[in-house]
């Protein structure tokens, strides 16, 4: 037994469940703190069908608006806007210079979504935006969300849309801001929560 003077004691083989357990939250920590760090866009330069932007975090829609300004995806669904807002709304909060945004306002596959909440909407609001679209189940998605963010979305987009090619753009987090550590905090235990559905929802 292990005791603790004056107060109760903790069988052996219940602190060593309890450490291990610790150990290994420590470890899944480090890993996903280190993916998160080390993340980048994934093939820059390939053209995909199309570029989805998830709202919710700074510098999110200007990456989706220099991706599809660049050539570098067909079509744009920017996931999660509130009702109120417009691309001309969006254009003029985050981005300069008349050609980008004259290239944007004219370009013919542009959507804002409007339905999605959570990161489970902004897959299954995807998903009927492909089918809206008549867009093929295993196209290209170029995938815009927060560094912190992109792994708990992969999953949810890659669930929902399993023959889909899909490339992670993370933008990049100012990692010297507190908020930026509240937000992997949250989202790692967001994350191992989700990974635990999803495999449940396998049968694993």
């Amino acid at each position: 037994m292990f005791f603790l003077p004056g107060i109760f004691s903790i069988p052996r083989l219940t602190v060593s469940i309890l450490m291990s357990l610790l150990m290994l939250g420590a470890f899944l920590w480090g890993g996903f703190t280190l993916y998160v760090m080390q993340s980048t866009p994934q093939s820059p330069d390939i053209v995909t069908d199309t570029v989805v932007v998830l709202t919710g975090g700074s510098g999110r829609v200007e990456a989706g608006f220099q991706i599809i300004a660049g050539g570098k995806a067909k079509s744009m669904l920017i996931t999660g806007v509130n009702n109120k807002v417009k691309l001309p709304d969006l254009l003029r909060g985050g981005m300069t210079g008349d050609t980008i945004k004259n290239a944007i306002l004219e370009h013919c596959c542009v959507t804002l979504g409007y339905s999605a909440e959570t990161t489970q909407d902004n897959a299954a609001e995807t998903l009927e935006w492909f089918h809206k679209n008549n867009i093929p189940a295993n196209a290209s998605i170029r995938l815009v969300t927060s560094d912190y963010h992109m792994p708990r979305a992969l999953i949810q987009f890659r669930r929902a849309l399993p023959a889909a090619k899909i490339y992670p753009w993370p933008v990049k987090s100012n990692t010297d801001d507190n908020q930026f550590w509240i937000n992997l905090n949250r989202e790692f235990g967001k994350y191992i929560l989700t990974w635990l559905s999803a495999r449940a929802g396998e049968g694993v």
